[in-house]
């Protein structure tokens, strides 16, 4: 702290907070506190308006430097809501950062630190107060707000206005929709120290709790290869949270879909077993960290195909045979016949399928011994076997 003395030495020291007389030291009360100055080794001549430094003999706060992101330094978090007491007293100074603010300039800028994180939606109001019921107590404070990390920090915007020699109002700073990321908080006593608390307040784009999804948008649709899940988004979000589980069972799954604009979800069959009973869900959110999203919707049903069938006909055949099959889902498929052995005998289809279409191939195995033989159909997601025996 900085006292500026009227006289030194024989003569009365007359300070803000008390008075004492005295030839070589002197103490004195500011405030409630206690203070002793030595006088400057000069012989006769007094020294005039002199600053001397007078140092409180009390313990330094632990936020008394700018504060790294760290579990150790949780208790100075602001979330939203929160209100933090705090004090200067005993604080030093922040040697290397601008301490002007308002065309003010402290001649003692001891501080202390705290920070938040912005989401880059919503709007935060950092507020400092104290309850000083008198000028004598009061303390002068002033607010800086800087971006970055501790040792490279960017000034982002101060306040020092609200004082005058009887009533200290606070100094707030709001900031609209700053990036994301966080932001260290610097309060200063220019004049007097004494306890204060800081707070942080939260106003759009980003609240919690954050909107449900519109239950009568959800809606599902069967696609040749996948099911569209559908929902309109809510406004202020930034992604959704796409889950699929069995009917009634855990969860299989969680999908990211990400965008102020995300309103569906395609979950592909080839994921999905065939003739299964599914359900899925969503929640949409504003924030990933911390997390701020709105509740899940009710779980939407869904039922995926039987899947692939074949057949043949006639059988046991005296040589040619019909072979049909038909697919849930649109794929690459192929249609081909072998022997017990495994060896190639024909290839019937290859190609791309159509869902639930009927697929009809003559297969002439005249020329085959008697035995039995196999029909494979082969698509994306199985591969089925019909044996078919040849007797003449």
């Amino acid at each position: 702290m900085i006292a500026t003395l009227g006289s030194f030495g024989q003569q009365s020291i007359n300070t803000a907070g008390g008075e004492a007389t005295g030839q070589g030291s002197a103490s004195f009360s500011l405030g409630q506190v206690s203070y002793t100055a030595v006088e400057d080794v000069g012989g006769e001549n007094l020294i005039q308006g002199v600053q001397i430094p007078f140092e409180y003999f009390g313990e330094t706060p632990a936020n008394d430097n700018c504060l790294p992101i760290s579990a150790e330094s949780a208790a100075y978090f602001l979330e939203c809501g929160s209100v933090i007491e705090g004090t200067t007293l005993s604080a030093t100074e922040t040697t290397g950062l601008n301490s002007e603010c308002n065309s003010f300039t402290s001649a003692s800028p001891n501080d202390v630190w705290y920070f938040f994180q912005a989401d880059g939606l919503t709007d935060y109001t950092i507020t400092i107060d104290t309850n000083a019921a008198t000028s004598a107590s009061l303390m002068d404070a002033v607010l800086f707000i800087y971006s970055g990390t501790c040792g490279n920090l960017t000034e982002v915007a101060c306040a020092d206005e609200n004082f005058s020699s009887t009533a200290f109002t606070g100094e707030s700073i709001t900031l609209d929709a700053p990036a994301a990321g966080f932001y260290h908080i610097r309060v200063i006593s220019f004049f007097a120290e004494s306890p204060f608390v800081v707070s942080l307040t939260c106003s759009g784009g980003c609240e919690n709790p954050f909107p449900a999804v519109n239950e009568n948008s959800l809606a599902t649709t069967q696609l040749g290869n996948a099911f569209a899940t559908e929902w309109a988004p809510v406004s202020g979000q930034i992604g959704c949270q796409v889950q699929v589980r069995f009917a009634g069972g855990s969860i299989l799954g969680a999908q990211i879909v990400g965008g102020a604009s995300a309103d569906g979800f395609n979950i592909p069959l080839n994921v999905l077993q065939p003739g299964t009973d599914y359900e899925w869900r969503v929640r949409c959110g504003c924030s990933q960290s911390p997390l701020v999203a709105g509740p899940f919707s009710s779980w939407q049903p869904f039922s995926t195909p039987s899947g692939a069938a074949l057949a043949s006909n006639p059988n046991p055949t005296s040589g040619q045979s019909n072979v049909t099959f038909t697919l849930a889902e649109e794929g690459y498929t192929t249609l081909e016949v072998f022997d017990l052995g495994g060896r190639l005998i024909d290839g019937l289809f290859n190609g791309i399928v159509m869902p639930n279409s009927d697929y009809r191939f003559m297969f002439d195995g005249s020329s085959l011994p008697n035995g039995v033989y196999i029909y494979r159909l082969t698509t994306e997601r199985e591969v089925i076997n019909e044996k078919f025996m040849i007797a003449r």
